[in-house]
């Protein structure tokens, strides 16, 4: 996992809060269900040899591992990978997608969850990690369509206001839809899909609420929403969860591609 004005030592990403918010956020009961499901779309892991590229704080990794993968997490953030370093069945190493320190097809299964949304050239980081992926193995790209994103609030223009001001603070924004596209051109073979949408709230152990001051500094930054309207869209998101309704909702799309066996 990739972003927040850069990746690398410095960044906002690099940072022990960053590091503490983006765990607890993707270890929450609402997102848990989702990576489940997408880690079930790579199939059997007990004894594969895994990259998880962006790896962020490790949670990906550490689910990776559960299901009996030797895992190696890379991120270019040194707060990260301490985090990630600390989670069982884990080994960091830091580096950049775009450049990656292992041989060819040194890996069985990479994987690739949130990443392509916030790189230059998603396509270069696919080839890179089919590059460190044996022929047959498989690629795992994860990441959301933020243009799909819904509030549950009253207001509809504020809604769709702040739905297109977060979708554009993303180098991609749409890439969840542009995922097998860009295996394609990165010269795998894509082999199933599955779309979830993710449905959070803005209180309590949900991804939403341990990330919204993330989400709206991102929005307020823009110069779209002023503080006084993302305030009465806090309050409306609140309003909602308390009536019953679905607060927020995005899809998240998965792709499985295979690396292609070499020719005879």
């Amino acid at each position: 996992m990739r972003g927040e004005a850069g990746t690398g030592p410095g960044s906002l990403w690099d940072s022990a809060d960053a590091a503490e918010r983006v765990g607890r956020a993707y270890e929450a009961p609402d997102l848990a269900a989702i990576r489940e499901a997408q880690i079930d779309l790579i199939g059997p892991l007990a004894g594969e040899q895994t990259i998880d590229i962006g790896c962020g704080p490790g949670v990906f990794a550490a689910a990776l591992a559960a299901r009996g993968a030797a895992v190696t997490a890379v991120d270019s953030s040194p707060a990260m990978l301490a985090a990630a370093a600390a989670r069982d069945g884990v080994t960091a190493v830091e580096a950049d997608a775009t450049s990656l320190p292992f041989a060819d097809g040194a890996f069985d299964v990479a994987c690739l969850v949130q990443v392509l949304e916030y790189v230059a050239d998603p396509v270069a980081v696919l080839r890179e990690a089919a590059r460190v992926v044996r022929p047959g193995g498989r690629v795992l790209a994860a990441d959301t369509d933020w243009d799909t994103l819904a509030l549950g609030i009253d207001d509809l223009d504020l809604a769709r206001t702040y739905a297109a001001a977060f979708a554009d603070a993303k180098v991609h924004g749409q890439a969840g839809r542009h995922l097998r596209r860009w295996l394609v051109e990165a010269g795998l073979q894509p082999v199933r899909s599955r779309a979830r949408l993710l449905e959070s709230a803005p209180a309590g152990d949900a991804f939403l609420a341990h990330n919204w001051s993330y989400f709206r500094g991102t929005v307020e930054r823009s110069g779209r929403l002023d503080a006084a309207a993302l305030d009465r869209l806090e309050g409306q998101l609140a309003d909602a969860a308390e009536r019953g309704a679905v607060p927020f909702a995005v899809v998240r799309h998965a792709w499985l591609a295979r690396v292609p066996e070499v020719s005879a």
